[in-house]
């Protein structure tokens, strides 16, 4: 029978693991759903795919192999012999399957693996293979394709969930991240001075890593593995504070006199303070913040690199797996504008400068490409702009692009920016 995660596993491991199946015709089980083929095309085929994946991660996980046709024998669905499997897989086929479930199921299935399995007895037919573990952020719903429903997988399909087994699920699902919403709101972050970004990440199974922060070598191992840039490692200094370990970076800034600073906690959770309206007169650090607009597009590549990127590279020195939630800060929020490309947002700027300059007469003089995006509404909701969101130590350190779009759309959201003609194509 496969593992519980057949990521851990190489290919010539998972080939071989998945042959003896069908060659013993490993019957199908509460774990295992075998399918002859997997056509994506049409609507029904990517509702088909969400319902079964999200019914694995809603029960006890589980994997399903593609390109098996199933004989009965019995009352059990078991694999046709070996000679007779495989299918035509495209290159492309995995990175469909990813996108179509992350735009269907919520909240998204973060330890989702999908892996193209090749035998030399059906070459150069291939076998695919998606597997989702038991879910700690179950239950899943699928949104897409007027679905609206939740599915648990039965003995031999995914079946439909009731109402108490969802509510079951919910409270599961709440009692898990109660330690983590305690510690937003008892946790030193540190103080906060004028407009702030700040992020935190934190393990939703407890732990406590307070003698490993303490050890000789956790400290050499900080300073080998400082947080890191698109293209370098940042200049800094690491100083304990009451509850772990935090970095100062060397920039000028309004957080403790520096542009950003990184805390890793005794419980394994790892926050980013940062000031978007710091800058160096080099030009490497560039301000998110132009006049009372947020440049989206910088906070991306800071969230990525400072915040997700680094806290992957933690949580895996500490040993930490699982799922996550991360609470967002924007501190001072109140009448901000977002906007989602700083080349855009400059280009308007520059045309309302010339208008103001030469009057409105002559604008024509002023000729840019294509007429930029406004700036979003401002912000309006508070003083605060704070949310949560879910993800997964694996999600962080394998997908950090998905869960960092994830966030700027949220902030977008609440700018009222509703995403470009291109991103609704």
């Amino acid at each position: 029978m496969l593992g519980n995660n057949i990521r851990q596993m190489s290919d010539a491991e998972l080939s071989a693991a998945i042959k003896t199946l069908i060659e013993d015709r490993e019957p199908e089980s509460l774990r295992l759903d075998y399918k002859e083929t997997l056509d994506i095309s049409k609507d029904s085929g990517k509702k088909e795919l969400a319902k079964d994946v999200s019914s694995f991660a809603n029960e006890q996980g589980g994997v399903l192999i593609y390109g098996v046709p199933e004989a009965r024998d019995g009352e059990l669905p078991k694999p046709k012999p070996l000679s007779e499997c495989g299918m035509e897989i495209d290159r492309s086929l995995p990175e469909s399957i990813e996108r179509i479930l992350i735009s269907t199921v919520q909240p998204p299935l973060h330890a989702l693996t999908i892996r193209v399995v090749g035998l030399p007895e059906i070459a150069p037919k291939q076998l695919l293979t998606i597997q989702h573990p038991e879910s700690y952020w179950k239950p899943h719903m699928i949104e897409g394709y007027g679905v609206g429903r939740y599915y648990r997988r039965g003995n031999f399909q995914a079946v439909i969930m009731n109402e108490r087994e969802v509510e079951a699920a919910y409270l599961a699902r709440e009692a898990a991240r109660t330690h983590a919403l305690e510690f937003f709101d008892t946790a030193l972050f540190g103080p906060a001075y004028g407009i702030q970004i700040r992020a935190v990440a934190c393990p939703v199974m407890p732990g406590r890593f307070k003698d490993r922060m303490l050890e000789s070598g956790f400290r050499d191992w900080l300073d080998v593995n400082p947080p890191m840039g698109p293209d370098h490692a940042r200049s800094g200094a690491w100083l304990p504070f009451l509850d772990g370990w935090r970095f100062l970076g060397h920039p000028e800034g309004s957080i403790s006199g520096k542009q950003y600073e990184i805390r890793i906690f005794h419980n394994g959770a790892v926050c980013m303070n940062m000031d978007p309206c710091a800058s160096s007169t080099d030009g490497r650090i560039e301000p998110c913040i132009d006049a009372d607009t947020l440049l989206l597009d910088k906070v991306e590549r800071k969230l990525r690199h400072l915040f997700v990127q680094y806290s992957a590279t933690v949580f895996g020195e500490l040993g930490i797996d699982g799922p996550l939630v991360v609470r967002f800060w924007l501190l001072k929020a109140q009448g901000l504008r977002g906007a989602p490309d700083t080349q855009k947002h400059t280009e308007v700027k520059n045309l309302r400068s010339c208008t103001a300059e030469h009057g409105s007469a002559i604008i024509d003089r002023c000729v840019i490409s294509k007429t930029p995006d406004e700036p979003g509404q401002p912000y309006l909701d508070g003083e605060d702009m704070a949310f949560d969101e879910e993800t997964s130590t694996d999600e962080m350190a394998k997908r950090p692009e998905a869960f960092v779009s994830r966030l700027i759309t949220r902030i977008s959201t609440a700018f009222g920016l509703w995403g470009t003609e291109e991103d609704e194509a």
